[in-house]
């Protein structure tokens, strides 16, 4: 059973919350129109171009709303719990038998939950949205990928195509292709294309091979060629797109079963987020709810919120350090995350009127 103290501290943190995210993205969204205006106006998109702008901006909300999460709710817990000690209410409730941290209670609880969301959001929404986004933004702009390379896990053959174009995700372009089978040899192809469910290389066609004297030898084909048996591509027009964009597209799930060192340091980092927000809730409550701080809100506040930028700082650090860290990158973000929890915890229990 929820009691009227949390129900009315959870809602007033959670209505300022919003407000604050809501506040922020228009303005952050806004200022990225403004600045892109020459490309959404360019002459590749005309006569879609707020099509195109109001489908990139609706798939790039994640993107834009995870950066903002960690100082939106440390300001929503300042906005919160600034009436309260206004009017002194703290301190009837330690006079009736009821602490500060049972008063804030409530709002540790939806720190917890606003984490978890944080990392939903992270780890299975913004993927499943990454690959439409940078395809619109590829439209927008009219970009072209390079130097893009992927491994079919099932056949062990590494791929590398010179330049990709992603406008239509479902039949990505893919030119200038190079192929290495697990065995001795190479391809090279002018192009990858999927058609009528399959696969072909478009030539001309160019074979490196070994024979058992391992003598090199070369010979052409025109084309095309159907990508079968060493040069299979067990993946449809989507799956091969998501795979050309980055790590950001790719599931927590889909992380860990690849595998491999930045795989599991983007899946750390993803995680990782919870403990920022339990570390930004248990360093606001205790610097800005307390007794001196009751005529001079706005100052606490600041001054609040600095303090979060701390152990947000660690967390962030420690994520980003885990790639090129020659340790497990489990053991390099859960370093960081106790270097920014231990102390925040610490503070939080020393917390006094």
């Amino acid at each position: 059973m929820i009691s009227i103290l949390d129900r009315y501290m959870v809602s007033r943190t959670l209505a300022a919350f919003l407000v604050i995210i809501v506040v922020v993205v228009s303005v952050a969204v806004g200022i990225d129109i403004l600045m892109r205006m020459h490309e959404l106006m360019g002459a590749e998109n005309e006569g879609r171009t707020w099509g195109l702008a109001a489908r990139y901006y609706l798939y790039s909300l994640p993107a834009i709303v995870s950066p903002l999460v960690p100082l939106s709710l440390a300001a929503a817990i300042t906005m919160a719990c600034a009436p309260v000690l206004k009017r002194r209410e703290f301190v009837a409730l330690s006079s009736s038998g009821i602490n500060l941290r049972r008063a804030t209670r409530g709002i540790i609880i939806l720190t917890a939950i606003i984490g978890l969301a944080d990392v939903a959001l992270n780890d299975q929404l913004r993927p499943r949205m990454e690959t439409t986004r940078q395809s619109l933004e590829d439209q927008i702009g009219g970009q072209v990928r390079s130097a893009r390379m992927w491994q079919v896990e099932t056949t062990g053959t590494w791929w590398y195509a010179n330049r990709v174009v992603l406008h239509d995700p479902s039949s990505p372009l893919i030119e200038d292709v190079a192929i290495i089978p697990p065995r001795h040899g190479m391809l090279q192809a002018q192009a990858l294309e999927h058609k009528q469910g399959q696969w072909h290389l478009r030539g001309p066609i160019m074979i490196w091979e070994q024979d058992e004297d391992g003598i090199d030898a070369w010979r052409m084909e025109e084309g095309p060629l159907s990508a079968t048996g060493i040069l299979s591509m067990p993946y449809d027009g989507n799956r091969l797109s998501q795979l050309l964009v980055s790590r950001h597209a790719l599931t927590g799930d889909e992380l860990w079963q690849r595998g491999g060192h930045l795989n599991t340091a983007m899946l750390a980092q993803r995680w990782s987020r919870l403990a920022m927000m339990l570390c930004v809730a248990l360093v606001v409550l205790p610097a800005f709810v307390q007794f001196h701080n009751r005529d001079r809100l706005m100052l606490a506040a600041i001054s609040a919120i600095a303090m979060a930028l701390l152990p947000v700082l660690v967390i962030t650090i420690g994520g980003l350090s885990a790639d090129a860290a020659g340790i497990s990158p489990l053991i390099s973000v859960g370093a960081a995350v106790a270097v920014a929890l231990l102390p925040s915890a610490w503070y939080y229990q020393r917390w006094r009127l």
